[in-house]
């Protein structure tokens, strides 16, 4: 909430209750660490095949359907701090779009005969991007932490069909199973979609209006109890920043066109990459290290060191047992960043079953990544 009230102007409600209902899924945690059996598992698995856990919005409040998985389950998503504030930021800008901006569809939705909007880009994929650019604007990401997550959504979007259909053709359609199948990229596309628009705008106009001041002039146009035309809606929008933006949505949201994220990202000081080599972290227990060999114990959690060659840098000897964990945790700073080249760094492991501290700098080797954003400048 301190996050959201560093980005908006001011916050759209006085009082806002978070409805949260955690479920015991430890039995599903258990299954994630390994613990019970395969034929366990595969229970598990059509037992809570269609769990639905998520969240809903509404004017003053959202509810969540949250899971405990127990202690042990290292995937950050799943912990319930990650599925809150995964959530929970994204329910609450909801309240600007589609809440407080919608077209007819929306606003006077027939539940018996539904007709489906076309602006999903909107109610759905600007308010993903919110939800992460508000993290970096109040703090809650660093810069490249907010790149590396726009980066993921880029990677996923980019497979959106678009040969198959448009944005806004999924989005009308989207109760149709042809389309409802690709719906989960209005939050993967759609927010690389909103990241493209807000630089599009910054570009437009030399960094004089974002994103965010187009859409809250439109939400005190019409708020929540108006509103706006369905059809004539991106005119209005791009009629907010200048003409050349209708160029945007009717390439990449209207049409069947895949992304030049570059012709965009230049006004936000950001370029886009497909592929880039470059430093990643050298893991020296990895198996596909030619200078070290490695056999696996305890669930592939412990690795003992066969053979090391001459480019081995760490100090094992073979015979050490190395524990993954520790390993890898000792490469990482506090907030889980890699540690920077060459900081020294200390890993303990057992040599003829006694602790030996070892001290190494950290070496960093190339890698190929793709879809990554980086700053241009900072």
């Amino acid at each position: 909430m301190e996050a959201i009230a560093a980005f908006l102007p001011e916050l759209p409600v006085d009082s806002y209750t978070f409805i949260i209902f955690v479920d015991d899924l430890r039995e599903i945690g258990q299954a994630f660490t390994g613990k019970i059996g395969l034929g366990k598992r595969i229970k598990l698995a059509k037992k809570f095949g269609n769990l639905g856990l998520g969240a809903l919005e509404h004017g003053n409040s959202s509810t969540y359907y949250l899971g405990d998985f127990g202690p042990g389950l290292d995937i950050e998503d799943l912990s319930l701090e990650g599925q809150l504030t995964g959530a929970a930021i994204h329910e609450f800008m909801h309240i600007v779009t589609p809440l407080g901006l919608h077209s007819q569809h929306i606003g006077n939705f027939n539940y018996t005969n539904p007709v489906m909007s076309k602006h999903l880009w909107l109610y759905e994929g600007i308010t993903e991007y919110f939800a992460h650019l508000v993290k970096y604007k109040g703090g809650v990401y660093t810069p490249d932490q907010f790149l590396k997550e726009m980066s993921l959504k880029f990677s996923s979007g980019v497979s959106f069909p678009i040969q198959e259909m448009s944005f806004t053709e999924m989005s009308a359609n989207v109760l149709q199973p042809k389309y409802e199948k690709h719906y989960g990229q209005v939050y993967q596309r759609g927010a690389a979609m909103g990241m493209l628009l807000d630089a599009e705008i910054q570009r437009l106009t030399d960094g004089k209006k974002e994103l965010i001041d187009v859409i809250l002039t439109l939400v005190n146009r019409y708020g929540a109890e108006k509103s706006f035309d369905e059809e004539s809606f991106i005119d209005e929008f791009v009629a907010e920043v200048h003409p050349d933006l209708k160029n945007y949505f009717t390439l990449y949201v209207e049409g069947k066109n895949q992304w030049k994220p570059n012709d965009q990202l230049i006004g936000m000081k950001v370029v886009y990459y497909d592929t880039l080599r470059e430093n990643s972290l050298l893991n020296p227990l990895s198996p596909y290290d030619n200078e070290i060999r490695t056999s696996d114990s305890k669930g592939g959690l412990e690795k003992t060191i066969t053979q090391v060659g001459s480019g081995e840098f760490v100090g094992f000897r073979p015979g050490d047992k190395v524990d993954v964990l520790e390993f890898l945790k000792a490469l990482k700073k506090p907030n889980g960043d890699p540690v920077d080249p060459d900081q020294e760094v200390i890993v303990t492991v057992i040599r003829d079953n006694q602790p030996k501290k070892l001290m190494f700098k950290a070496r960093y080797g190339m890698k190929t990544k793709v879809h990554v954003l980086k700053w241009i400048q900072r």
